[in-house]
């Protein structure tokens, strides 16, 4: 397969752009940039000093003659230098004029993102978290996640996920209320339905799906590179956003993804065996085809997912300090436990020091003998106070952090008491934000992959190309003291003929957590219990729920406080709408 770049189209002749009788300057073009082909087999090379991939760039680039800019990043700076490598240079001049460039770079902005580990409280300053950036130029290029802030991102939020319980706990907790056991797609035609299910098996896609939801609420983004194996079969593999060093995009239009440049070395093997390397780094070229991208909590223009956790990182920093405070301050409160007055001078205090019944921790039972000389009394702490005091600080704090994830404190456990209307209320706003991230990983992940799917079924001829793709998925309900309400809602629309009883019965399984369900074979196995007499028909049940509300009706209206009202009989409209209720699904 060739691996030179694809030529670039003609540029378009320059345009005149009219407004009103003044004629405007041509408007400058840019022309996107091809990359060569792609394989997933990339070729992984040993690091060697003696293949300098960098040298060999620049040495193809001189020979042609080209402008570049070199750049310096890291966490807090950005410098940046035009050079031109004239044609004809060599590759080891061209490396020293690229160096130069570097050193000789001038500083454009040195500034705090107020997420800084290190930055301690105080007056404004360039150390100071309290002190905001302002743009010195809008639009995307401001905005962007660039390598060296998004590695810093990145780096950061993986240490608190791995460090913090607290953070780790957030992170699973909204993995678990988006997905929860997983996601059932039900497909409009049968066949479909039947290769997706298969399909579904072999691509572990619920585990993936529920990889892909938590490595994008701590990462910020979640990517999976699509191809086929040796047979031919479609596959679906993780990608550490780490790796893509630069989301290559047109710069007017974002979203006009061209494709990702990815450099990482590979796992360490400290033991091999045949045909496995010690060691590898990839540098490769990714089509933006091949790969599925979504990432989180972004504005327009931005090509780089933020982290869930991202705009509380010094947060959670505070919590950590704090918390190790308070147990500092215990630690010392309760590392003594007698205060023992000596009537003596040094030699006597010594001697008590010394003397080796003293230092012995006294089992239960032991008696303390002394004489007036030696007053012994226990020490106890006033910490206990203090607790009560840093407890509010201590959720102040968490308030913040759990803030970024919309999630409120009941949810961390931290939190005592509290009536179920309170709960219930504090529980809406958490509900919206499961319910949007659903919504996001729906569009963004699972759409993407039934389409997969389904075009490489066409493409083996297991399914014909006039099958229809629809589908929908359902997910976990993110209140689930809800779920009575829910049920009776399900019920009012299969009784006014809303829904069919497939859909409804779909929809009641995954009320009751049961993934391993299929409606057709269910049916079957229900017309054969209703053959041998084990259960009765959907009309005899209905009868006998029927009958068993008309009697409970009966009993309500003949009691003397019956009726919604109370003191009185139930009218005749109101038995009638109760028995209605009762037969729902006849």
């Amino acid at each position: 397969m060739s691996t030179e770049p694809t030529p670039a189209a003609p540029a378009a002749a320059p345009e005149t752009i009219t407004l009103g009788d003044e004629p405007r300057p041509p408007r400058a073009r840019a022309q996107m940039f091809s990359p060569p082909a792609y394989t997933p087999d990339v070729t992984a090379y040993d690091p060697d000093p003696k293949i300098a991939k960098k040298l060999e760039a620049l040495d193809g680039w001189a020979a042609k003659g080209v402008t570049i800019r070199a750049v310096r990043t890291s966490t807090k700076v950005r410098a940046a230098r035009t050079i031109e490598l004239k044609p004809g240079m060599k590759a080891a001049e061209a490396d020293k004029t690229f160096r130069e460039a570097l050193r000789s770079a001038t500083l454009r902005e040195d500034f705090s993102t107020g997420d800084d580990f290190t930055a301690p409280a105080g007056p404004p300053g360039p150390n100071n978290p309290e002190q905001e950036f302002l743009q010195v130029l809008g639009g995307p290029f401001s905005k962007q996640l660039y390598l060296a802030a998004y590695l810093d991102m990145h780096a950061k939020c993986w240490w608190e996920l791995t460090h913090n319980p607290m953070a780790r706990l957030m992170v699973e907790l909204q993995t678990d209320y988006v997905v929860g056991r997983g996601v059932k797609f039900q497909a409009k035609d049968e066949k479909f339905q039947e290769l997706y299910d298969r399909e579904e098996r072999r691509l572990r896609l619920q585990q993936r799906i529920r990889q892909f939801v938590y490595d994008e609420s701590w990462q910020g983004e979640a990517m999976l590179r699509k191809y086929r194996n040796a047979k031919g079969q479609l596959t679906l593999r993780e990608i550490d956003p780490s790796t893509i060093w630069e989301v290559i995009a047109n710069p007017e239009d974002t979203e006009e993804v061209a494709g990702y440049w990815q450099n990482y070395p590979g796992a360490y093997n400290i033991a091999t065996m045949d045909n496995v390397p010690m060691s590898s780094y990839t540098v490769a070229f990714i089509p933006a085809a091949d790969i599925l991208h979504s990432k989180v909590n972004v504005s327009s223009g931005e090509k780089r997912g933020r982290s869930d956790m991202f705009p509380a990182l010094g947060w959670f920093k505070r919590l950590r300090d704090f918390t190790a405070s308070i147990v500092l301050a215990a630690q010392h409160a309760y590392a003594y436990v007698y205060d023992v007055e000596i009537d003596g001078d040094l030699s006597d205090i010594q001697a008590v020091i010394n003397d080796p019944n003293f230092s012995k921790v006294p089992v239960p039972g032991s008696s303390w003998l002394h004489n007036k000389a030696m007053k012994v009394q226990p020490m106890s702490s006033k910490i206990g106070t203090g607790f009560d005091a840093t407890k509010e600080i201590t959720h102040a704090i968490l308030r913040m952090c759990a803030a970024s994830f919309g999630m409120p404190l009941e949810y961390l456990g931290v939190v005592e008491g509290g009536s179920k209307a309170n709960a219930i209320a504090k529980t809406s706003p958490w509900a919206k934000r499961v319910s949007m991230r659903q919504l996001h990983v729906e569009s963004e992940l699972l759409i993407p992959l039934k389409d997969a799917i389904y075009d490489s079924l066409v493409e083996s001829g297991e399914l014909k190309p006039e099958v229809s793709r629809g589908g929908e998925w359902t997910f976990p309900e993110p209140a689930p003291e809800d779920v009575d309400a829910r049920l009776k809602r399900l019920a009012l629309l299969r009784r006014e003929g809303a829904i069919s009883h497939e859909r409804f019965s779909t929809a009641g399984i995954a009320e009751a957590n049961i993934t391993q369900w299929n409606y057709a074979e269910e049916q079957t196995k229900i017309q054969q219990e209703i053959a041998a007499g084990i259960t009765k028909t959907i009309d005899e049940l209905n009868d006998a729920a029927a009958q068993k509300a008309e009697q409970d009706v009966d009993k309500v209206g003949a009691a003397p406080g019956g009726g919604t009202g109370g003191g009185g009989r139930m009218s005749p409209g109101d038995r009638a709408g109760y028995k209605d209720d009762a037969t729902h699904l006849k």
